[in-house]
């Protein structure tokens, strides 16, 4: 799937939106607060969505469970009939894979987290980004590592061998649930992509278009990582468009499609 973010003021309208990820067979989409004009249009949609809260609703519907079932009646229930609950973590720790762990004041909260996605059977997000590890380090990550063309292992971490970044990080959490006792959660990539401009010489459109295009073929293989090999996988590439109203920077570059519809580079 793919992110949309909405921060632009000359983007498609929400038909337009949904038109084209029809179009380019994109089957899923993730928003990040609950957009009614979005969810009217999506529906007859066969599109699955993944549907984010807003940080300011966090602390009132995290702790009054009448106002999370409002929050669900009122931005849900209208629109959709089947739901998970998300999380997202980060790690204190996360080199080598096997190094990966929570930090002593998030663990315990993680943990009680987990055993609620676990007795509804929903996976937990994470959003991982191999670009940022390779931009802030380029003298000790190399760019075939991050981008998925490493034919040879980089780096070997006991009895696991990594050809690519992605699956490192990834390894890194699966690392460190085991770490508080859980060795069964399935996670979700909710952010992951590679901005086209804003840092050079590490962004450019060539080495996003690598980057995504090698991501789908990775999830498509099924392969799983080095930790849980077979294990199929849901990523959503961070994001839809580029958005104006963003700082300038590398944040408003990760789009794969420009506001006008054209596509950023060739990827779906």
């Amino acid at each position: 799937g793919v992110n949309l973010g909405l921060n632009g003021n000359n983007l498609p309208s929400a038909k337009e939106i949904v038109a084209l990820y029809e179009k380019y067979k994109i089957g899923s989409l993730r928003i990040f607060d609950p957009n009614h004009e979005l969810l009217e249009a999506l529906r007859g949609s066969s599109l699955v969505l993944a549907i984010g809260t807003r940080d300011e609703d966090v602390p009132n519907i995290s702790q009054d469970i009448d106002a999370a079932n409002a929050w669900v009646k009122t931005n849900i229930v209208p629109y959709i009939y089947k739901r998970r609950q998300y999380r997202d973590n980060v790690l204190a720790s996360s080199f080598p894979p096997s190094a990966g762990a929570f930090s002593a004041d998030t663990a315990s909260v993680i943990k009680e987290i987990v055993a609620i996605l676990l007795q509804h059977g929903s996976p937990i997000n994470i959003n991982t980004y191999p670009y940022y590890a390779y931009a802030s380090d380029p003298q000790h990550i190399s760019l075939d590592y991050a981008l998925f063309k490493s034919e040879s292992p980089v780096v070997t971490d006991g009895s696991f061998q990594y050809y690519n970044l992605f699956d490192a990080e990834l390894d890194a959490y699966h690392a460190a649930f085991e770490k508080i006792g859980v060795s069964n959660i399935t996670l979700t990539v909710t952010e992951t992509g590679w901005p086209t401009a804003g840092n050079e010489p590490y962004t450019t459109i060539q080495n996003a278009a690598d980057y995504n295009k090698n991501l789908i073929a990775y999830v498509k293989s099924g392969k799983g990582t080095p930790r849980r090999p077979g294990q199929g996988l849901n990523v959503f590439i961070f994001e839809t468009f580029n958005e104006n109203l963003k700082a300038p920077g590398i944040e408003n570059n990760f789009g794969v499609f420009y506001p006008n519809k054209d596509p950023v580079y060739p990827l779906f």
